[in-house]
């Protein structure tokens, strides 16, 4: 955590990020980490896996600012279709199985099993 004492609007901090400013970044990830960290967790109920998963959603972010609209679409909305295509990606790039599961919605969660190493 960056620990920058200004609190932003989305408006404000979208507007910083699509103009490269790091500060912006910074304020954005004091701002959401919490809430990303925490849907991450609940969603794959593995710190390791969630902390990776963070990490991804936020470069993602960064890399992705410059095609969202401030102005058309809520920034949190969009964060946390980010961090749920990250989740997506990241559970296959390590190839484990899953199903996505929103019964509970708009609590999702995706369902799945590590694939362990041990042979029969």
């Amino acid at each position: 955590m960056t620990q920058t004492s200004k609190i932003y609007s989305d408006l404000e901090l979208c507007t910083l990020i699509q103009h490269g400013n790091r500060t912006g970044f910074d304020a954005l990830y004091d701002q959401y980490c919490g809430i990303i960290y925490g849907m991450a967790l609940q969603t794959v109920q593995s710190r390791e896996h969630a902390e990776e998963i963070v990490e991804l959603a936020f470069v993602e972010i960064w890399k992705s600012i410059r095609s969202f609209n401030c102005s058309q679409m809520k920034f949190k909305c969009w964060a946390i279709g980010i961090l749920m295509m990250t989740i997506k990606n990241y559970l296959q790039s390590k190839n484990i199985s899953y199903s996505l599961n929103n019964d509970g919605f708009p609590t999702l969660s995706f369902d799945y099993v590590p694939k362990t190493n041990a042979t029969i």
